[in-house]
Formats: C-alpha cells, sequence, structure tokens
C-alpha cells in the first residue's frame, strides 16, 4: 500500500524530533562533523537536514521504495515500534521485509 499523509508527517516529525535531540549531545556534533569529512558530504549537510527533511512527499518514498526494495527477494520479519509520544504509540510497523542482495 502507498504511504499516507498522516504515515508521512508522523515520520518527519519522528525523525525531525530525533535529530534536534541527538544534537544536545557534543559527541553526535563530533560524529557529524566527522562523517562530513569521511563520507564527503557537503559542509551544509547537517545544517540542511530539517528542510531536506520536510521537502520528501509520498512520491519520493514510493520511488525509493522502487527504486530499493525487491519484493520477489524479500523475506518477511515482524517488529513493533514504541514511540514516547502518546499520539504516535500505535504506529507498528508489522512487515517489515529483510532484503537480500
Amino acid at each position: 500500500n502507498p504511504v499516507t499523509e498522516k504515515e508521512l508527517k508522523t515520520t518527519k516529525a519522528i525523525y525531525a524530533g530525533s535529530f534536534i535531540m541527538a544534537l544536545e549531545d557534543p559527541q553526535t556534533i563530533a560524529r557529524y562533523a566527522l562523517n562530513i569529512e569521511k563520507e564527503d558530504l557537503p559542509k551544509d549537510f547537517y545544517k540542511s537536514f530539517l528542510e531536506k527533511l520536510e521537502k520528501v512527499s509520498k512520491a519520493d518514498v514510493e520511488l525509493a521504495a522502487k527504486k530499493y526494495f525487491n519484493v520477489n527477494n524479500a523475506r518477511d520479519c515482524y517488529a513493533s515500534i514504541r514511540p514516547t509520544l502518546k499520539e504516535i504509540s500505535t504506529v507498528h510497523l508489522c512487515c517489515c521485509h529483510v532484503w537480500q542482495n
């Protein structure tokens, strides 16, 4: 099933919140600086992260899924997540696929 607008909005909120909270840790900031150098990332990679995250659309998610996930080469596994925010506490990842190369 295609991703819904609510799922996309919730996922963006989770990623944005995690990113912002991680910035409170000096080790995270040091790791981000190291990542920029080691991975040859643009200097503003992390500064522009939230802007780029906000621009992700349902169409972007569906294109990425089609590009990277091959249903013919998958195995089912089951997991759940328990976010701390009450409004998203019922989000479950019910049928995640482990993709093989």
